[in-house]
């Protein structure tokens, strides 16, 4: 009796582990059914049938059979080139190949400068043990650049791929030709809904381009190294950071920023102000005031032309003016010096001509001065809430029904003063129709959502008539 065949070893069987096993693959079942099509064709032919044909009937035969491969060999591409492959992770970052603009760049520089970036925030994500499972694709995943003559247009197109591949950030930039050789722009896309302090960054490069010797040049591979070392650090920080703000997690996010200030030879003329007005935000949102603050002056004092360092300075003149009603539930306790330095700081944002683009900059001044107007009105310094009416309504037009989703968290919020100044003027009816407003537009932000789910709920018990 011949002995038992033997199982062939794990080691050698062919192991799938390198393809991901949660994402559907649409490719993967083309070419099963197309090797079936093949396997079927085959041994369904009779041998004895083509045995009795006639040597015509078997070139005929043969023909027949290589039109149907090569058909179904034609839809198999097909399907192929059409497949749309989409981000499946918690969080997704993508990684462009740097569009090239010039005629005499070394080949592949922009595809080089975005795998070197890639390869770095790979190691850094890698970090992450707790939190979001963290996807990222780079420029091998990804055929392409982001052209554009500047960067709103090029963030713009930024936009569109990252909602083509439903990537939450998308990291691209440009390589330019110059005279002593080349500069690096290094942009960010984040796809900010529930994010809304993300859009800082928004077609803004992290640092200011840096330059680079030509490729002729003895030191260029050097040079290229040192500084692609440099920015790959700044920028896998910044994508870290901005990964853990995104999932609401602010203590981890205010550390790695913080981390960022550590790295050598990144200097304060060099976009250092996104990365303190950055900390300001995520330490407003861990309720460390005095950092908050220091960073945003440290912001504004790199750059007293950037305009969202003074909207982070106002609503902590709002937040800090209120807190003393918030514990003794005194009006008269609300700090109307701190009041009157938010509007301070709102117009001195409005004079400031560096304004991000798509960072909503005007959206976010009317939704600042409008909760300031609404303070002043509560405690009696104003006659009416009208002027607190008109800036919640310019946040909510600028919504516009969803069509501006980057607004979003601040319309929901719109609404939901609406409600609560229709409530106090006993307008039940309206305050309810604006709660429900705010209610379905913050359905992503459970905690809000749930907060005027509840207000909510109490009116429409109010506006329910007693029995008898």
């Amino acid at each position: 009796m011949p002995p038992p065949k033997k199982e062939k070893p794990e080691s050698k069987r062919k192991s799938n582990q390198s393809k991901p096993q949660n994402i559907y693959n649409p490719q993967g079942m083309v070419g099963t059914n197309f090797g079936r099509v093949i396997n079927n064709f085959i041994h369904n032919i009779d041998e004895k049938i083509l045995k009795r044909l006639g040597l015509e009937q078997r070139v005929g035969f043969f023909l027949l059979g290589v039109l149907i491969i090569g058909g179904v060999t034609a839809l198999y591409y097909g399907l192929k080139t059409n497949e749309k492959r989409v981000m499946t992770g918690e969080f997704r970052i993508a990684v462009i190949s740097f569009y090239e603009d010039g005629d005499n760049l070394r080949d592949d520089i922009g595809y080089t400068i975005a795998s070197g970036i890639f390869l770095r925030l790979k190691d850094d994500l890698q970090e992450i043990a707790v939190g979001p499972k963290v996807e990222i694709w780079g420029p091998d995943e990804l055929n392409q650049t982001i052209a554009g003559e500047t960067s709103l247009e090029r963030a713009e197109k930024a936009e569109i791929l990252a909602k083509e591949i439903q990537a939450h950030m998308v990291i691209y930039g440009v390589v330019e030709e110059n005279e002593d050789g080349m500069q690096v722009v290094p942009e960010f896309y984040l796809d900010t809904q529930g994010f809304h302090e993300g859009s800082e960054v928004i077609g803004q490069y992290v640092g200011s381009p840096f330059s680079l010797p030509g490729s002729d040049n003895p030191s260029w591979q050097y040079n290229f190294d040192k500084q692609m070392q440099l920015r790959a650090d700044i920028i896998s920080s910044f994508a870290k950071g901005l990964t853990y703000f995104a999932v609401h997690e602010y203590g981890e996010a205010l550390d790695t920023l913080q981390s960022i200030e550590e790295i050598d030879g990144w200097q304060d003329d060099e976009g250092r102000e996104v990365l303190y007005a950055l900390i300001g935000f995520a330490a407003g949102k861990a309720e460390d005031y005095e950092l908050t603050e220091a960073s945003l002056e440290r912001a504004i004092e790199i750059n007293p032309e950037y305009a969202r360092p003074y909207i982070g300075l106002a609503n902590l003149s709002y937040i800090r003016a209120l807190k003393p009603f918030e514990s003794s539930q005194d009006v008269n306790s609300v700090d109307q010096v701190l009041l009157d330095k938010c509007f301070e700081y709102l117009d001195l944002a409005v004079q400031a001509p560096d304004k991000p683009p798509l960072a909503e900059v005007e959206t976010k001044i009317h939704f600042a001065r409008g909760q300031c107007y609404w303070l002043k009105t509560f405690t009696g310094k104003l006659p009416d809430f009208n002027l607190a009416v008109a800036e919640f309504r310019q946040v909510i037009d600028a919504y516009d029904d969803g069509s501006n989703p980057r607004v979003y968290e601040f319309a929901g919020e719109s609404y939901a003063r609406l409600g609560l100044i229709y409530r106090l003027t006993g307008q039940l009816s309206e305050a309810a129709e604006y709660y429900q407003k705010a209610v379905e537009i913050l359905a992503d932000i459970p905690e809000r959502r749930s907060i005027y789910q509840k207000r909510l709920d109490e009116i429409n018990k109010a506006l329910i008539p007693a029995t008898p």
